[in-house]
């Protein structure tokens, strides 16, 4: 019983065992925290068809730090589009590409932006 709290006493340890038996049926990288983060890519991207397979676990992993689900896309389609790397990617999210691209753009063309990236044609896009 949960007794009135968000979750239930019985689930604390839940991702503790269930990574210790991962682990110890299929080998490494079923961490807590790799688990924490396996699950929120389901959540995030419940169907497999807007996952791209031109993306790394590693990309994911990076994107899956955003908050935002509109900076996550963007980011992803970025990524796709102008082919970086997960350190390339890393960069671009600490340097906050998108929040100065919102602040130098209208909603509307953020939004565009992150369903199919920022196309960069002439110098002021940039």
């Amino acid at each position: 019983m949960q007794k009135g709290e968000a979750r239930a006493k019985y689930g604390e340890a839940l991702l503790v065992n269930l990574s210790k038996d991962l682990t110890r049926l299929g080998g490494r990288g079923f961490s807590r925290s790799n688990l924490s983060y396996m699950r929120k890519f389901y959540l995030a991207f419940p169907k497999c068809e807007t996952v791209s397979h031109k993306l790394g676990w590693s990309h994911y992993f990076e994107l899956l730090k955003c908050d935002d689900t509109v900076e996550m896309q963007f980011y992803m389609h970025q990524a796709i589009r102008e082919n970086w790397s997960v350190r390339g990617l890393k960069r671009q999210i600490n340097s906050s590409l998108f929040q100065r691209l919102a602040l130098s753009t209208d909603k509307a063309g953020i939004l565009a932006m992150a369903q199919g990236g920022h196309q960069v044609s002439q110098p002021s896009d940039i």
